[in-house]
């Protein structure tokens, strides 16, 4: 278990936008560059139809990792993190107070 020092963050004048057909539907051009904050304004519905994680997520220096929810403040490595710098889950965002790693399989704790 690694225990790290989080703090949730509120978005500060950073936006996140899809555009989106006339039939309602996202038009994305390539699923892979989608921010956590994008995927976030997606249904569940249509990020299982893009294929995109359903879990959590975490942006680390090799880019967006997948993240298992264990409780409101645990969450298991899916994909190993190489300096992970934030957390994000639904909407909700965790920015960690220092850069982690993490390997696959271990239970990454949020000290908020």
């Amino acid at each position: 278990m690694k225990l790290v020092s989080a703090f949730e963050q509120q978005p500060q004048g950073v936006l996140y936008g899809l555009v989106r057909r006339a039939d309602g539907s996202p038009r994305i051009d390539d699923v892979a560059k989608l921010h956590p904050g994008q995927i976030s304004l997606l249904s569940a519905a249509e990020r299982a139809a893009l294929g995109i994680w359903q879990g959590p997520l975490a942006i680390d220096a090799q880019g967006i990792k997948r993240l298992t929810r264990i409780s409101a403040t645990e969450f298991e490595a899916t994909d190993a993190l190489v300096a992970a710098s934030e957390i994000w889950d639904g909407s909700a965002r965790w920015r960690l107070t220092e850069r982690t790693d993490c390997p696959a399989g271990e239970t990454l704790t949020l000290e908020i």
